[in-house]
């Protein structure tokens, strides 16, 4: 059995302050959509502050049909999803781009190493690529139909390169979309392919100029939000076969490690995840992230809120006001991780 690492916003923090969090990429998304001429009708100020300004609430809302909407209505709500789905995948786009000016962090690369030796499966709520690009330092390179483990069109321009294979059981699997993955933005998607777009060229900007983009037009970023229904993202057979495979994955792991979630109340879906897909037996789920110690308390009590005691033993050690990765790496290479997070033990029964 392998280890499952699930990746949030903080893991992408940890490779470089350029990458926003949720609160900073909902108003950049927000301001870059609400200043454009033409702005949506749906965005109205007022529909906005009713959501709070939650980027992950109004891509939701606006995401699936409500239950009172006319027709026009509903098309409206549409264009304005796909404006702000095309904006989220714009906004992280340039900020990732400031972060690969520079040589991405040692500590990305030997993780990306060990993962790729082990065979981890890693299960991403990010929509960057940050990860791949760290992987691309392995055996994985452009291989991303295997790496992806999801039946993804790879998507290049004529005469592009094809894909390739590599040798591990490593997956990465990307639950809410990813700025790679494109789609026709239809608002009835069961069938319809997903293409996802090989580092190479995603990052060569002589393909997104002087209309060399033509591979990618008509298409916009595959961005689900955190609590689009079933019957909307979910019904696509290819986005159903990442999630099966990390339900798969969560019900084998020896040990699970979230770096950088917090299991917020708005994400129901992997919530749901985590708590439908547990273990036969007891194992370790061990929380990585940095928070301030004011915060920590509310933290691992949203987790023991959705995981079961009996199958779960939360280990707190990364959770500081500091940097953990770099000492998480060196637990894991070294192997005294074991040591650091203890044995399993049993779980309480109620009479204690």
């Amino acid at each position: 059995m392998s280890d499952v690492f699930i990746l949030g916003a903080g893991f992408s923090k940890a490779i470089s302050d350029e990458m926003p969090l949720m609160a900073e990429l909902g108003q950049r998304v927000l301001s870059r959509v609400m200043n454009t001429r033409g702005r949506p009708a749906a965005l109205s100020m007022e529909s906005i502050l009713a959501l709070e300004k939650n980027i992950e609430l109004i891509l939701s809302f606006l995401g699936e049909r409500q239950p009172w909407q006319t027709a026009e209505e509903a098309s409206i709500a549409q264009a304005a999803f796909l404006a702000l789905q095309t904006a989220v995948g714009e906004v992280i786009g340039e900020s990732q781009d400031e972060v690969l000016a520079a040589d991405l962090p040692d500590w990305l690369r030997e993780l990306c190493e060990l993962w790729f030796d082990r065979g981890d499966t890693l299960i991403t709520l990010n929509y960057d690529t940050l990860l791949e690009e760290g992987l691309r330092s392995t055996q994985v390179g452009e291989s991303l139909r295997q790496l992806y483990n999801a039946p993804l069109t790879p998507l290049a321009p004529h005469g592009g390169s094809s894909d390739s294979t590599f040798n591990s059981n490593l997956r990465l699997l990307k639950l809410h979309g990813s700025i790679n993955w494109f789609h026709s933005g239809a608002a009835h998607r069961n069938e319809e392919p997903i293409y996802a777009v090989r580092l190479h060229y995603f990052r060569n900007d002589h393909f997104w100029q002087d209309g060399q983009d033509y591979w990618v037009a008509g298409r916009v970023p595959l961005i689900v939000p955190p609590l689009a229904h079933k019957e909307g993202f979910y019904a696509n057979s290819s986005l159903r076969a990442v999630w099966s495979a990390a339900a798969s994955a969560l019900r084998e792991a020896e040990h699970v490690y979230c770096i950088g979630y917090s299991m917020p109340m708005t994400d129901l879906t992997v919530r749901a995840l985590l708590a439908a897909n547990t273990p036969k037996r007891r194992r370790k789920l061990v929380l990585v992230n940095k928070c301030p110690e004011a915060q920590k308390e509310a933290l691992v009590g949203r987790f023991r809120t959705v995981l079961p005691e009996h199958l779960y033993e939360l280990v707190d050690h990364f959770v500081r006001p500091t940097d953990v990765l770099e000492e998480l790496k060196e637990g894991l290479i070294s192997g005294s991780i074991e040591t650091i997070v203890g044995p399993v033990r049993a779980a309480k029964s109620e009479d204690e």
